[in-house]
């Protein structure tokens, strides 16, 4: 069993389509840069800066359920996130879904499948994520959630998440 912190991940998402009507589609894009902030000897980290760009989806199922499907594409870094330190570099695909149902004010269920595939389209750069997570409002824009992810391929068998979210 290994714990410590990993590299740090910096996101930015500009809205593109938000419509008045909360139960139509709305559309984003995001770009993130994960700076190598994580301890390479232990395994926590790439040590290399990750360029990444994504499309984002948003439709609304119900007065507590949500749909979300993203695309992107890793531009610079390391192809291999769930090898850590692997010296492979480049252009990654990837994409993914997830559903959210709200169960109280403060609380909601999340489950998320998520994919890529890199350059050399063997079973070594590819992943694939199942992850079921129970997220917290601590306030309003501010999150923890804690999750279980199932991997297959290239990614960990199995991991378990504590994180957070600050939306400035």
């Amino acid at each position: 069993v290994s714990v410590g912190t990993g590299d740090l991940d910096l996101t930015a998402k500009c809205v593109v389509r938000a419509p008045a009507d909360s139960m139509a589609a709305r559309f984003a894009g995001a770009g993130a840069v994960e700076v190598p902030t994580g301890d390479t000897t232990g395994g926590f980290g790439s040590g290399v800066v990750d360029v990444t760009l994504s499309l984002i989806g948003e439709w609304r199922l119900g007065r507590a359920t949500t749909l979300r499907l993203n695309t992107g594409v890793l531009l610079n870094g390391n192809t291999l996130t769930g090898l850590v330190g692997v010296s492979a570099r480049g252009f990654v695909l990837a994409g993914g879904g997830s559903v959210t149902h709200q169960i109280a004010s403060r609380m909601a269920l999340a489950a998320e499948v998520t994919g890529y595939q890199g350059k050399s389209r063997n079973d070594e750069d590819a992943e694939l994520r199942l992850q079921g997570a129970l997220l917290f409002a601590i306030r309003h824009r501010h999150h923890l959630a804690l999750s279980l992810q199932r991997g297959w391929l290239a990614s960990p068998p199995w991991t378990l998440q504590l994180g957070a979210a600050l939306d400035l």
